[in-house]
């Protein structure tokens, strides 16, 4: 058990993070491609080409955010590709606290479909296999604004891991291992693996805890997971910008509100990564890019993990819960609401106007803790944004 060590799967300069807080469901059936395509914002034809994953959303019929969810299918009968019958299978990486809730979506949609929808997660298990030093600029993603070099380089990255783990387990039936979808240089790779298997071992590569590697990175990339999407319009949490919808595909459940917030363009807030400091502490600051915060603190060779970063100083109060109001310095007036804060660092996310995010202007964003303690949340430009499109 645990598969066999490999002498050069990967980088050694990579980390991979168990992450316990995602689950696995499989889709089984000959319906369940058309299935799984009525229901998700991505297209599933995407899953066609060799070791494709996708990242999408899953909508109310109103098209308010319920799921995020990665999508993956390995071309193993039974298990991620078609069989002798027609039967297709899918993997779903989904958050650990929604399954439940998302079985019985899916099954209410299971309407005279040739489709079984199964929890397999004590059978497979859900790792992400990040670069020591993920690029934070906006190369690391694989759509309009990322470079081919970059996905190239995630690729093969992806392939190397693969190779490892492939050979690591005789059972193929949940192994499906390729370049994270929403930003490839940053988040590296993800894989479904069976649940013997440590990766970490197998690729000989550092294993960190999710918290302060995997947790502390997507909160800096801006990109909301689980519960902190749900009840949202999905351009709000940039679903558009993390590669999670497929604009031309044609209907899906909740497809209307999405598809008419991206072409009249009326984008009025979105959910930018905070850095928590003490209200003393933090004069109101412009809006910085994420790249331009790593280089002033780090210099040369920095990365998001390092301690001089100001996001990763232990958070000075008690967590903040979702939810919670953003006031525009002492006006009392609202400024945005939290989506999500880090129970170690002095990090979260906030849903922003995008009025108060100009460019070059300082802005005073600030909340309070529930202990009373008052904290200036300082947003930062994550690497998918794009002034000139706001």
């Amino acid at each position: 058990r645990g598969g066999r060590r490999a002498s050069s799967a990967a980088s050694p300069a990579s980390i991979a993070c168990r992450l316990p807080q995602r689950r696995v469901l499989e889709l089984r059936g000959q319906h369940a491609r058309k299935y799984l395509q009525d229901l998700v914002s991505h297209d599933v034809a995407a899953l066609d080409a060799p070791h494709a994953r996708l990242f999408a959303g899953m909508l109310n019929p109103k098209g308010r955010a319920l799921f995020e969810v990665h999508v993956a299918a390995n071309g193993t009968p039974g298990a991620g590709g078609a069989t002798n019958s027609g039967e297709e299978t899918f993997l779903l990486d989904c958050d650990g606290e929604q399954t439940s809730t998302l079985l019985k979506h899916c099954r209410m949609y299971n309407l005279r479909t040739r489709v079984a929808i199964a929890d397999v997660s004590d059978r497979a298990g859900v790792w992400s296999v990040m670069p020591g030093a993920p690029d934070v600029t906006s190369s690391s993603f694989a759509g309009d604004g990322g470079s081919v070099a970059a996905a190239v380089a995630a690729d093969e990255h992806a392939r190397e891991v693969r190779t490892a783990l492939g050979a690591a387990t005789a059972d193929a039936a949940y192994l499906s291992v390729g370049a994270d979808p929403r930003a490839p240089a940053a988040f590296g790779t993800r894989a479904i693996v069976p649940s013997d298997i440590d990766v970490a071992s197998v690729l000989n590569v550092r294993e960190a805890s999710a918290g302060d590697t995997y947790e502390r990175l997507r909160l800096v990339m801006g990109v909301p997971e689980g519960a902190e999407v749900f009840g949202t319009i999905p351009l709000e949490w940039s679903l558009d910008r993390i590669n999670g919808v497929h604009f031309s595909k044609g209907c899906y459940l909740g497809q209307e509100l999405t598809a008419r917030t991206h072409h009249t363009g009326l984008v009025r807030k979105r959910v930018v990564p905070v850095v928590l400091r003490p209200l003393s502490a933090a004069p109101a600051s412009p809006f910085s890019r994420v790249a331009d915060v790593l280089d002033a603190y780090g210099g040369p060779g920095a990365t998001v993990f390092d301690d001089a970063m100001p996001w990763s100083a232990p958070l000075p109060c008690a967590r903040l819960e979702a939810g919670t109001h953003l006031t525009l310095g002492d006006t009392g007036k609202r400024g945005g609401r939290m989506v999500a804060c880090s129970a170690d660092f002095s990090l979260g996310l906030a849903l922003v106007r995008l009025e108060h995010l100009a460019k070059d202007a300082p802005v005073d964003l600030v909340v309070e803790a529930p202990d009373g303690t008052k904290l200036r949340a300082i947003p930062m430009s994550p690497p998918w944004w794009e002034h000139d499109a706001q």
